[in-house]
Order: C-alpha cells, then sequence, then structure tokens
C-alpha cells in the first residue's frame, strides 16, 4: 500500500507542474506585470504621459470636428452665427470656395455649447461642391492671433491653457466628407498640430482619421455627433515619449462636450524591447459628458479625470 504522505506529495507535484504548464501555454497573461513598462519610470502606476497625450489629442480632434461642422452648417445653407462665443464670419468668391473665421477674441471667453475658455482664432479654408454634396477644408492658425484652449471647464480664473498650432507652414488640419442624406456626412481627417504649454511644453499630434458625422438639427450646432477611427501618433516632449495612437473602439464625440462621451484608444509605447500599451477608456460614466475615463495597463487599472490632469 502506498505511504498517503507520498500520494499528497505526489498530488502537489502534479498540481505544480499543471499549473506551471497553464501559465507557460498563457504566458502573456501570466506575465501581464513583468512586461509593463511606464515611460516616465519603473511603477505601472505612472500613467501621466498616458493621460496627458489622452487629454491633447482630445483637444485637436475636437477642434477639428468644430471645423467641420462650421462647413458642413455652410453648405447646408445655414449662416453660421452662434450668438455669443466664438464669432464666426464666413466669405466667399462664387459660391463654393470659403473662408471661415472663428474667432474667441483676444480674452479669452466661454464659449456657449461647452463652457470651455478659449483664446484666439483659427482659419478654415473651404471648398464645398456647387452641387453642395461634399465639403473640403483646411485649418490654419494665425500666428498673431495664437488659438489657445483653456484646462478648467466653467473657470474664469484658470491661466493653464494649450496653443494649438499646424506642425508646419505646408502641413495642414484638413477635413473633408461627402453628404449621405440631409444630416449625414461620411469622410476623414488628419490633424497635425504642435500643442505648446503655458510652460513652453511642446506635445505633438500626428493623426489620420475617418468620420461619419451626424448633423442633427442643422442650425444647432451643439447636437452634431462623430464617430470617430484612425491612428497616428502623439510625441509628449514633457515626459519625453511617442507613442503609437490607435482607436480601438470608435470615439463618439459631440460637439458640446470636450472629451469623447464613449469608445476607447490604446497608447503602445517601446523601450528596451518591451512594448508597453495603455488603453484609454472614455465611457466609465456610461456616455456621460465629462472627463473621467479608465486606462488599463497590463493588469493595473485606474480612473481618473482628465480635466484635473496638467495640459
Amino acid at each position: 500500500m502506498k505511504n498517503k504522505n507520498g500520494i499528497l506529495r505526489k498530488s502537489f507535484t502534479y498540481l505544480f507542474l499543471a499549473l506551471a504548464a497553464v501559465c507557460f501555454i498563457s504566458f502573456e497573461a501570466c506575465n501581464k506585470n513583468s512586461d509593463v513598462v511606464s515611460p516616465t519610470g519603473s511603477t505601472e502606476e505612472n500613467v501621466d504621459a498616458e493621460s496627458s497625450s489622452s487629454k491633447n489629442s482630445s483637444e485637436s480632434i475636437s477642434t477639428t470636428t468644430d471645423a467641420f461642422t462650421y462647413l458642413t452648417q455652410i453648405a447646408n445653407g445655414i449662416t453660421v452665427n452662434t450668438g455669443g462665443c466664438p464669432t464666426v464670419t464666413a466669405t466667399s468668391t462664387g459660391g463654393t470656395t470659403w473662408t471661415i473665421t472663428v474667432d474667441y477674441g483676444s480674452t479669452p471667453c466661454m464659449t456657449i455649447s461647452d463652457s470651455i475658455r478659449r483664446s484666439g482664432k483659427y482659419i478654415i479654408y473651404g471648398y464645398i461642391t456647387p452641387a453642395k454634396d461634399s465639403v473640403y477644408g483646411s485649418l490654419t492658425f494665425p500666428s498673431e492671433s495664437p488659438y489657445k484652449v483653456y484646462r478648467i471647464k466653467g473657470s474664469s480664473s484658470d491661466t493653464n491653457y494649450v496653443t494649438i498650432q499646424n506642425t508646419s507652414a505646408s502641413l495642414f488640419t484638413f477635413v473633408a466628407g461627402k453628404r449621405i442624406d440631409t444630416a449625414n456626412f461620411r469622410g476623414g481627417f488628419t490633424v497635425n498640430n504642435i500643442l505648446t504649454t503655458n510652460t513652453g511644453i511642446a506635445k505633438t499630434i500626428n493623426l489620420t482619421l475617418t468620420l461619419r458625422a451626424n448633423l442633427g438639427v442643422l442650425n444647432v450646432f451643439s447636437d452634431d455627433s462623430y464617430y470617430i477611427k484612425g491612428a497616428g501618433a502623439v510625441l509628449d516632449n514633457r515626459y519625453g515619449v511617442q507613442f503609437a495612437y490607435l482607436i480601438a473602439d470608435s470615439l463618439n464625440i459631440r460637439t458640446d462636450c470636450r472629451y469623447p462621451l464613449r469608445g476607447k484608444i490604446g497608447l503602445t509605447y517601446q523601450a528596451g524591447g518591451v512594448q508597453s500599451v495603455t488603453y484609454v477608456d472614455f465611457f466609465p460614466n456610461s456616455g456621460a459628458c465629462d472627463g473621467v475615463v479608465t486606462l488599463v495597463k497590463g493588469v493595473f487599472s485606474k480612473s481618473i479625470n482628465l480635466d484635473a490632469q496638467e495640459n
């Protein structure tokens, strides 16, 4: 008869070997913690760079979707006059070529659509086909009137901002779309922006994106909704890191909200041959119009409010 202790020892040995085999087969799952690398330190809890990149890329995309809304409103024959901040003026040559100036003034004003303070201006040089079924436009940011987006929503005393500009004189942020029906467009845009903080730190946003836009009630700015897909890169000089940017689940952006209502992006960083991916989920509060996101890096997750993050 076998010794009972011997049987137990063998049982534990087999259990250990079985667990080891499972871990070997599912190596990535068992080793997620060791694969996690922070671009700004050695601990996975450090997600400052990911937070900053999420915030700034969202600000660039939001400005671009706003510009597309102004262009499509004009294509629909709507006189763009928000009755407050910003002041939007549009002039045309031949009814097809348009110059649209979106001006927030030299003193920051609180936007009527999303209660965010901005100052300066940007200009959309647009083309609307004679049939008014397609629109194209490029965004420029005049240096004499820098376009600034302030950090804290609803605050009139905030001095923390980013200035948004084109990355070069020849590389513009560009939007295009084709009408599907009265209220819907499909198209895409490229985002080529440099964002500079009030303390002089530069971030570069380069994205190539596709869009599906529902303009809702055509003469209402704040109800326009976008679904965005695509990829690109974000370089943040504050943390000395460049992320590959990929929209894993379509971003839903509404023009009265600073950040996407839902969707997920992946930010990939490579260091020392080890790749780290942080997913940023914009839907932790079930589509609320807020800055709350959940960041997931391997087995680590953390909820933060982008409104509280530095620019």
